[in-house]
């Protein structure tokens, strides 16, 4: 085909759509029915003796110099082919991918490479073996940016059949959309239910040298998280290379083995609504004392204590982001702990603490400790409460009083 051309309203099976010439623009394909694309006992080469064929291709003969532009992919039905439902490789200004369906397809539902300032909007993928959509450039010099995904419906991700990307550990990880080596890119809103095999959303390396960079990634809705091993999160960038990404009002629902989040980048950032706790509890306490909750703020002979059912009602799903105190040692017997502990639901948090140790003399002590963001993480409607932990060294007996603090929470959206 060559420029300025269209191909509409038409039912077509197993044929390879489209191989453009070098100076191919304006080409529209619309209202397409492409279905059985299988050539598993056909001549070719792909390493296996037969060709893989997409539903539909479009690759350019050279990389940038002569990228086609304005080209339109919309309102198609694709299903039962043996290769990606649609790739495309150096496309690039003012084109569209836009409100296709997708389904049973042997390998990605929408596959691209060095493919620039374009829009996959509201497509449909479901039943596909390998990612749903996936944005990669193959070098440094090569890289998807400036594009636009959004709106879509991806279901039903990975396979358990065939090597896949990922971290190594089983050869199958695949992922909903898949970004490597794409920066400035916008990935929103669009809804995500059950990887079979990965993450939700996936920030990885492509090319020898490319990273992730200056995405914004808004809006997801993620939900039905599952991956051959402990490695599947709803979004994740693979390493600290993947830097200055933001991350704001994405929503889980039952994000599987790793949770929500992992981000690596020292300055990527996770976007939400924040919520604090103070509490103040006066009762002195002896540190060879039964642990107990810690108690609220209130009235004298009147106060009120934490428990399994008392404390913060998470709003929404999220993690810890730090939590501070103090407290007056009233006698002195150095090394002797206090423990802050956070707990959801009557049951400790892993590693969710603060440790004040007491000082050789008596006085005020403060501490506070942060945690990076994701690595604490809470679901929605649970209750957030302060245990104390006591921690006596076998010497004498200090006597605390006067503990006061608070915690800080993220939410998701």
């Amino acid at each position: 085909m060559d420029g300025n051309s269209a191909l509409s309203d038409d039912s077509l099976e197993d044929v390879f759509l489209v191989r453009l010439g070098t100076t191919a623009d304006n080409i529209t394909l619309e209202r397409l029915y492409i279905h059985d694309n299988d050539n598993s006992a056909g001549g070719g080469a792909n390493g296996s003796g037969t060709w893989e064929m997409d539903g539909i291709h479009i690759n350019t003969q050279s990389v940038d110099a002569d990228a086609p532009t304005n080209i339109k992919i919309r309102h198609c039905w694709i299903t039962k082919v043996d290769d990606d439902g649609i790739d495309l490789n150096n496309v690039q200004q003012g084109s569209e991918v836009t409100n296709n369906l997708i389904t049973v397809c042997d390998d990605n539902g929408i596959d691209t490479e060095y493919f620039d300032d374009t829009i996959i909007r509201n497509n449909t993928i479901d039943n596909v073996e390998g990612h749903g959509i996936e944005l990669e450039g193959t070098s440094a010099v090569d890289e998807c940016t400036g594009n636009i995904v959004t709106g879509n419906i991806i279901k039903d991700i990975g396979s358990t059949t065939r090597s896949g990307e990922g971290e190594g550990d089983s050869g199958d990880d695949f992922y909903a959309i898949f970004l490597a080596n794409a920066s400035e890119n916008i990935i929103s809103n669009n809804i995500i239910d059950d990887t079979n095999h990965g993450t939700g959303i996936a920030l990885m390396t492509g090319g020898a040298t490319g990273y992730c960079t200056n995405n914004l990634v808004s809006g997801n809705s993620i939900d039905n998280i599952s991956g051959p091993s402990v490695n599947a999160y709803g979004i994740e960038e693979e390493d600290s290379n993947h830097d200055s990404n933001i991350y704001t009002g994405n929503r889980f629902g039952s994000v599987m083995d790793a949770g929500a989040y992992e981000i690596n980048g020292a300055s990527s950032l996770i976007t939400g609504q924040t919520q604090s706790l103070n509490w103040s509890d006066p009762v002195g306490l002896l540190v060879d004392a039964a642990d107990r909750y810690a108690n609220l703020a209130g009235a004298a002979g009147s106060r009120v204590g934490f428990s399994q059912t008392r404390g913060l009602r998470t709003k929404k799903a999220g993690f810890i982001l730090s939590i501070e105190a103090s407290v007056d040692w009233v006698t002195a017997d150095d090394g002797d702990t206090l423990n802050y502990e956070i707990w959801v639901d009557g049951s400790p948090i892993s590693s969710a603490e603060l440790t004040i140790t007491s000082p050789a003399g008596t006085g005020d002590v403060s501490g506070d400790i942060s945690f990076a963001p994701t690595t604490i993480e809470f679901a929605a409607d649970k209750i957030l409460s302060v245990y104390l932990d006591v921690t006596d060294d076998g010497g004498g007996v200090a006597q605390v009083d006067n503990m006061r603090g608070s915690f800080t929470v993220q939410y998701y959206d």
